[in-house]
């Protein structure tokens, strides 16, 4: 089962990922700071052959909502597709909430380098609450466990 709980990797912007490029040339910059991808999923605007193709090429699951309704259909039986669709769905409300949370609107910081120093520093910030948050946590089963024990 996967966690539901979301920590922002990926620090640092790579520029402006668009439909129109290749999924090739998209890996290739993603891949250069980051480990291997097991799946790749994305709404309807990132389907193409060509993005079929360059992801079995890769041996990449392919995760992207077709366009085609037939083909919508059939990833739909798969419980998997599904399962990367959903998730997609809750990582986009978390990106939503750290746009308009830590960033602030507009982001108030001029020149790329000085948007992507923020962008950081607002995700360390947005980590560092998720992960006191989960320690929270465990410790309040912990406390629990031992007070149903004594």
């Amino acid at each position: 089962m996967l966690s539901m709980t979301l920590i922002l990797v990926g620090v640092g912007l790579i520029g402006v990922i668009y439909a129109g490029a290749g999924v090739m040339d998209k890996f290739s910059t993603l891949n250069k700071s980051a480990r291997h991808m097991d799946s790749y999923t994305g709404d309807r605007g990132f389907d193409s052959a060509n993005a079929r193709t360059d992801l079995e090429e890769l041996g990449i699951i392919n995760a992207i909502c077709p366009r085609s309704v037939p083909l919508l259909k059939e990833k739909l039986e798969d419980e998997g597709f599904c399962l990367l669709q959903k998730r997609r769905g809750s990582t986009e409300g978390r990106i939503g909430i750290f746009k308009n949370a830590y960033l602030g609107t507009p982001l108030r910081s001029k020149g790329y380098e000085n948007r992507k120093t923020r962008i950081e520093w607002c995700i360390l910030g947005h980590n560092l609450w998720k992960l006191a948050a989960m320690a929270a946590q465990k410790r309040a089963e912990l406390e629990a466990e031992l007070a149903a024990a004594a």
